[in-house]
Order: C-alpha cells, then structure tokens, then sequence
C-alpha cells in the first residue's frame, strides 16, 4: 500500500510538471511539431503508470493469496498439533518474503524518487513556466489519490486485523504444541521408568529360576544318590540271599551225600547182618542230628533269603519227604523180609526193630513238621520284608512328589 501511495505522488507529479512544461497542448490551444513527441511521452508515462499499477495489484493479490494460505494453515492446525511447527515456519517464510518484496519496493521507490528529483532539478533548470499548471495537477492528483488511499485504508486496515488474528492464532497453536511437547517428555519419563522397573523384575526373576533350578537340581541329585544308594543295598541283599541259598543248596547237597553215604553204610551192615537194633538207632541218631543242624543253619540263614529260597525250601521239603516215606517203606519192606526168614532166637530183636521203624517215621514227620514252621517264619518275615520295602518305596515316591511340589513352589514364592 505504501509503494502504491507513493507510485501514485510520483505520477501526479510528473504529471502535474508536464502540464506546467506543456499546458498548450495539455489543454489544445497550440499544435506545436513536438506535439506528436509529447503525447509519445505521455503515453508512455501512463503505460508506466499501467504497470506500476499492475504490478502493485499483483502483488497486493500475492499477499491476499499469502493470508489465505495462512488462513487455512491455522484452520488445519488444531488438527495436525504435530506439524504445527512447519507450517508456523512456512507462515514466517512468506512473511519474511513479503517483508523482503516490501524492501524491494521501497529499494524500486527510492530510486524512481531519485530519478525523479534528478528530473525535476533538469527541468526546473530548463523550463519555469509550466510550474503552475503543474501544481495545479499535482493538486488534482492528490485529491484522487486521497480517495484512493482512503478506500485501500479500509481495505488494509480490515487485512491488518486479520494478520493479528492469524498471528494470535498461530500464538495459540504454538503453545499447544509447547503443552503437547511437555506432555511427550512427561511420557516418554514414565516409559523409561516403567522399562527399569521391568527390567528389574526380569532378572529377579531370572535369579528365582536360578535358585529354584539350583535347588531342583540339588534334590535330584539327592533323590537318585540315595535311590542309587536303595538299590546298591537291595542289590547287594540279594546277592547275599543268592550267596546263602547257594551255601544252602550246598550244605543240602552234602547233606545229601552224607545221608546217602550213611545208607550205604547202613546197608553193609544190614549185610553183615549185625544188630538190626544198633543200626536203626544209628540211623535215627544221624538222622536227627543231621536234621537238626539243617535246622538249625536253615533258621540261622533263613532271614537272609528271598521268595525264591522259600519255594525252593517247600520243593526241598516235599522232596525230603517223599524220599523219607520211599526209604522208610523200603526198609521196612525189606526188614520184614529178613525177620521172616530169621530164626525165633531173634525174634525180640525183630520186634524193637519194628517198633523203632514205626516210630522212625513219626519223629521224621515232627522234624520236617518244625522244619516246615522254620519255613513258615522265614516266609512271613520275607513278607513282612516285602512289605516293609513296599512302604519304603511308597515312602519315597511321596517324598519325591512332596520334593517335587517344593521345588515348583520356590520359584513361585520367589516370583511373589
């Protein structure tokens, strides 16, 4: 507005100087020969004048385009608070070129005003008598221009009010965005809190796997230490138990070798036809000490034995037996025999013979009984035996999942 104000004075003043230097052919009194050059200049003045005129209203059209702009920027900036620092930016720039085309007009206005004074001072040298016709123009011509100005100094003034809204506008979204900037590090604080106190729970967790993991790997160490432990012994019981159901067989074996050297003994001196009653108190005497001290080693080695050595002592049992009855009918059989044929001299002898014989059976029959109730006691204390084992592997299956039910708690305790 200013370069057009001073745009306007200019070209009033030329015009009004043109009067002053030419006011016949201004005014068409005189046709001088110059008159075409004059009205050359004239025109060419007024084009000038045209496209100051153009040139300011473009420009006036560029910062109405510029406010706009601006206009839509702060409408959209309650939406994009983000790039709100962008656009303030892109406003400052077209301001600062605006205030830059204002400089360049001031720069453009200056120096038109010194080519101006230059020509006034070579004309006012050269022609005076046009200077009253040029006053009088220059009168006229601020008298256009003060309504002009007047109607533009609505228009500017109603353009400044709108810039001072814009920039409180603009005002208001910077502190919007300072708020919304505050409000990110305030977040971004919490976050960073938030992390280390995460972090710190992971490893105070990690730690409690550790120790839980530690303590689990120490039960079961533990656990298949004594369970290696359990199984060494029971091992190593049943290896005795075999070691003494061998030493058993081979003491019944013996046994049985002295049993069957004692028959053949017997049998020479049933031959030689000695005392019948001699032998079959020889027979029983050996018999029942030979039976005793089976007895007696059975029930010292019987609390040793397994299930297998009982079922081998029943065979045992029922083998002796049989092999006694056998034996026993056998003998009598054959003693009945030889008393038949004997003489009556030996007759008394026939009869002890036949009552030891009968009572030979019954006193076999008591031992093997004792022997089968020895028996009997070692079964009842391999199944107390069994049962006790049963119990003890129930007592640690228990304690393993008591152990196991532990080690899942730590960590959970941990945890909390």
């Amino acid at each position: 507005t200013v370069l057009y104000i001073l745009s306007l004075n200019f070209l009033s003043k030329n015009l009004s100087f043109k009067v002053l230097l030419f006011p016949d052919i201004y005014n068409r009194k005189i046709d001088l020969p110059g008159r075409s050059l004059g009205r050359r200049k004239m025109a060419d003045i007024s084009g000038t004048e045209d496209s100051f005129a153009h040139v300011l209203e473009d420009k006036v059209v560029k910062l109405a385009n510029n406010i706009k702009s601006l206009q839509q920027i702060v409408k959209d900036a309650e939406q994009r608070a983000r790039l709100s620092e962008k656009k303030v930016r892109d406003v400052l720039g077209n301001l600062d070129q605006a205030e830059r085309e204002k400089n360049e007009a001031v720069m453009s206005l200056s120096s038109l005003r010194t080519k101006f004074e230059l020509e006034k001072e070579t004309f006012l040298g050269k022609i005076q008598t046009y200077v009253d016709q040029i006053e009088w123009v220059r009168e006229d011509s601020k008298k256009s221009m003060e309504t002009v100005m007047r109607e533009h100094s609505s228009n500017i003034a109603s353009m400044e009010v709108k810039i001072e809204g814009l920039k409180s506008e603009l005002e208001i979204s910077q502190k919007e965005c300072a708020e919304a900037k505050v409000l990110l590090d305030t977040f971004k604080k919490k976050t960073d809190i938030v992390q280390e106190e995460l972090e710190k729970e992971s490893e105070a967790r990690k730690n409690a796997e550790e120790v839980a993991a530690s303590m689990i790997s120490k039960l079961e160490d533990e656990m298949s230490r004594k369970l290696t432990e359990l199984h060494l012994a029971k091992e190593k019981e049943l290896r005795e138990s075999e070691q003494s159901f061998k030493e058993l067989e081979n003491v019944y074996h013996d046994q049985s070798k002295t049993l069957m050297k004692k028959e053949d003994l017997i049998g020479k001196y049933e031959e030689e036809r000695e005392s019948l009653s001699k032998i079959a108190k020889l027979g029983l005497t050996v018999a029942g000490e030979q039976t005793k001290e089976s007895v007696n080693k059975i029930s010292e080695r019987g609390r040793s034995l397994a299930r297998r050595t009982a079922s081998r002592g029943r065979s045992f049992v029922s083998r002796s037996r049989s092999r006694s009855v056998k034996k026993s009918k056998s003998k009598s059989k054959n003693r009945g025999r030889e008393v038949e044929d004997e003489k009556p001299t030996v007759e008394n002898n026939v009869i002890e013979i036949r009552t030891a014989i009968d009572k030979s059976p019954s006193a076999e029959m008591e031992e093997l009984k004792a022997i089968e109730e020895d028996l009997k006691q070692i079964e009842a204390k391999e199944s107390a035996l069994m049962k006790y084992k049963k119990e003890l592997a129930a007592r640690l299956e228990r304690r393993s999942e008591h152990v196991e039910s532990e080690s899942l708690a730590i960590p959970e305790a941990s945890v909390e």
